[in-house]
């Protein structure tokens, strides 16, 4: 084993979201890959709300500064901040550089890639144009690398692995004359909760035994007010099934036709993923990763202006083929693995040698 240790420094669960499932992912590989010792510092909040869990986050990343400043490392992993979590991120790779430790930013939000951002590019300036940036599909390094001129290397490396669900046989389920929609996220204005109801008004309109399925927690008083005016509304047709772990998410799968998902701000969606490899085909937003996720087989994505109308003409275009759809979902699933199992090599390089992989 070669001594000299990873520093890996992000969000770990709980609480359980895109970031901490995807750092927790890389975490697991790393230890089960590279013959190198990994000292872990866990950023996240740990469920703790209000100053509480910001002071804990505060800590956390003082704690990685002292271990830049005072040790020795092959690499410093960091998973980037949103928003003012990034004067942290800056901080470490500013530490990290004067120590001459190498830098691999594993980037998750799509804010810093839907616009030129100063303190992302303060960032990337901090730690010098021979740190790594890992996006989630070739796209998403593509926009970062035209958007950010302190950016020179990108590596993809999908969320894929997080995945925990596999397919379903769904065969029968074309016998049905009405469809059943999905939604799962941390429900939230950003996660499309508004579009979500909307678009299921429209879709029950045309089929009037349709049903709508959510899963996941509230996370804003946007989903709350929205959640509480859709049971008045939708009465049975909307079954709310709250926070769902993955032991619950089979079920889940299996009860939908479709899964619907209007986020406004996912680089990806773990959830998407988690929809194709249970062989569920996805409607959802055309952001970032998510057309090149979904493709040509996966479902369908339109622009959030777009995406009700595109969710009614899938589902008419789909509804006496649901399990053929749900064969291609879980096909364009084993399609983007085969491509993640050479992401997964690439990554474990560039940690293991982030000067020459």
């Amino acid at each position: 084993m070669n001594e000299i240790p990873l520093l890996f420094v992000g969000p770990l669960p709980p609480p359980v979201h895109g970031q901490a499932n995807s750092t927790q992912y890389v975490l697991n590989l790393v230890r089960s890959e590279l013959a190198r010792p990994v000292r872990v510092i866990n950023t996240s909040e740990r469920g703790v709300i209000g100053n509480a869990g910001r002071m804990h986050r505060l800590a956390s990343h003082l704690l990685a500064a002292n271990a830049i400043i005072t040790g020795q490392y092959a690499c410093a992993y960091l998973s980037v901040n949103a928003r003012g979590g990034l004067v942290l991120t800056r901080l470490l790779a500013r530490l990290a550089k004067l120590r001459k430790i190498p830098v691999v930013f594993h980037h998750h939000y799509y804010w810093h890639f839907a616009e030129f951002d100063k303190a992302v590019e303060a960032m990337a300036r901090a730690a010098g144009p021979s740190a790594w940036h890992v996006t989630n599909c070739v796209d998403m390094s593509r926009q970062m690398e035209a958007i950010y001129p302190a950016i020179r290397r990108t590596a993809a490396f999908s969320n894929i692995g997080a995945v925990r669900v596999r397919a379903i046989d769904k065969r029968g389920r074309d016998k049905s004359a009405s469809p059943t929609l999905g939604h799962m996220s941390n429900l939230s204005k950003a996660k499309g909760i508004e579009k979500l109801f909307e678009a299921f008004r429209s879709v029950k309109a045309e089929w009037s035994e349709a049903r709508l399925i959510v899963g996941g927690p509230i996370a804003d008083e946007v989903a709350e007010r929205a959640v509480a005016d859709a049971k008045v509304e939708f009465g049975n047709s909307v079954e709310f099934l709250g926070p769902l772990s993955d032991a619950d998410k089979p079920e889940f799968f299996e009860r939908i036709d479709v899964f619907f998902n209007p986020t406004t701000g996912d680089t990806q969606g773990i959830v998407n993923l988690e929809a194709l490899a249970s062989g569920v085909p996805v409607v959802a937003t055309a952001l970032c990763c998510i057309p090149s996720d979904i493709g040509e087989t996966g479902g369908l994505v339109a622009s959030h202006e777009q995406l009700t109308q595109s969710l009614l003409e899938y589902l008419d275009n789909n509804k006496d083929r649901l399990s053929e759809a749900g064969t291609k979902a879980q096909k364009r699933f084993d399609e983007l693995w085969d491509h993640h199992v050479v992401e997964q090599k690439h990554l474990m390089t560039i940690l293991d040698r982030p000067e020459n992989p």
